[in-house]
């Protein structure tokens, strides 16, 4: 059974979290930790290793606009997990109220399940769902290279 502290985590919004555990001793993992805690929910994340070690967080985020709006976020990582810095990636937050997939009511808000990232020593390439005129079916695929 993992070594995972039973104190209860606090936090008034969904938080992305990380725990480790050495790969000589999977029964003794770190307590959760929130990355880049911030004022807004954050979900759906995807996680990649640069050859360097070096650990990419990309995940959907809502603190930009006071848990308003979604935007995507990548977190960075070169010290294992200790520390973590983020950036916004995204140019706009949307609503996700306002687009999603044809219903047989009209539209069925979505999000979208279509994430994806790899990481290189040199930079980080992140794909996720996002919108674009006509509102409020066309969702599409975003992309974005991001140097390190």
């Amino acid at each position: 059974m993992p070594a995972i502290s039973s104190a209860p985590l606090k936090c008034p919004f969904a938080q992305v979290y990380i725990t480790s555990a050495s790969a000589s001793d999977l029964t003794r993992w770190t307590a959760p930790v929130a990355i880049a805690p911030a004022g807004g929910d954050r979900f759906q994340a995807e996680m990649s290793i640069a050859p360097s070690g070096r650990i990419d967080v990309s995940f959907y985020d809502r603190s930009y606009s006071t848990n308003r709006l979604v935007d995507l976020t990548l977190a960075s990582s070169s010290d294992f997990g200790a520390t973590f810095t983020s950036r916004r990636v995204s140019s706009a937050g949307f609503d996700p109220s306002l687009w999603g997939v044809p219903s047989s009511t009209g539209f069925r808000p979505f999000i979208g399940d279509y994430n994806g990232m790899v990481s290189t020593d040199a930079s980080t390439g992140i794909t996720w769902t996002a919108v674009a005129p006509p509102q409020p079916f066309n969702l599409e695929i975003d992309f974005a290279w991001i140097p390190q």
